[in-house]
């Protein structure tokens, strides 16, 4: 259906994680930081409530969260972030070419805003990524899709 993925950047664990790795499981992929106030949080929920109404099948699924903060998230940030999550998330970072390169497989727009010389926010694409079994790009679910359209789109990526 789509592209091939390749993702090859750095894990929670600071070890190297390729997504190839993952072939033969349905895999969504995130781009965004964990010092996001609304957007990033709201989709992970999300996720943790669809979990529910699809039940076992879900935990085929493997959850990619790619930081465009890679200053801010390291490993050890998103490890801690993530260790609190009701569903499991591999947290990813590398440097700034590994991120840029990762957001433009996804077609993912993203800006550092800056409100001072220390303190920043990220504008960045807020939707979704599906990557097949075989690692292929296999849709989106978009920012403002409704539960109904966000459980129909993982029930299909986990068939």
């Amino acid at each position: 259906m789509g592209n091939a993925v390749e993702l090859k950047l750095v894990d929670a664990e600071a070890k190297p994680f390729d997504l190839a790795s993952l072939k033969g499981k349905p895999v969504v992929v995130f781009l965004g930081f964990n010092q996001c106030t609304d957007v990033c949080p709201m989709k992970m929920q999300k996720l943790s409530i669809i979990r529910e109404r699809i039940g076992a099948p879900f935990h085929d699924l493997r959850i990619l969260f790619v930081t465009l903060d890679p200053d801010r998230d390291t490993p050890e940030a998103l490890k801690a972030y993530f260790g609190s999550f009701p569903i499991p998330v591999i947290g990813l970072t590398g440097n700034a070419t590994q991120i840029a390169g990762a957001a433009k497989q996804f077609d993912v727009f993203y800006e550092t805003v800056r409100y001072s010389e220390t303190e920043y926010t990220i504008d960045h694409t807020a939707s979704l990524f599906l990557v097949d079994r075989n690692g292929k790009r296999a849709g989106t679910i978009g920012f403002d899709a409704d539960e109904a359209e966000f459980q129909q789109k993982l029930e299909s990526l986990l068939k």
